[in-house]
């Protein structure tokens, strides 16, 4: 698979010699750090909203739950996120 790849990209930049340059002005995408520290805040506040709600069911449901570590993991990974995205915010 990997030869038909590379040979493909071979054939590709040799019929089209465009594709061989680099441009001056690269189109990239810019992801504004404001709006990945948002992004990262809203899934720290939703992983512990899930792990908390697990929880709740998990302790209701006792008899067929027996292991925490996830719920655990996702409730302290997501307050991990919330409070560095915070943290950092504050400092910038």
């Amino acid at each position: 698979m990997f030869l038909v790849v590379t040979g493909f990209l071979a054939l590709a930049l040799r019929v089209f010699p465009a594709m061989n340059r680099v441009p001056e002005e690269p189109d990239v995408m810019f992801v504004p750090p404001r709006v990945l520290g948002i992004y990262v805040a809203v899934a720290g506040i939703a992983a512990t909203a899930v792990g908390i709600s697990t929880r709740i069911k998990m302790r209701s449901e006792s008899e067929r739950w027996n292991n925490h570590s996830e719920t655990t993991a996702s409730i302290v990974g997501g307050m991990a996120l919330v409070a560095i995205t915070f943290g950092l915010s504050a400092i910038g």
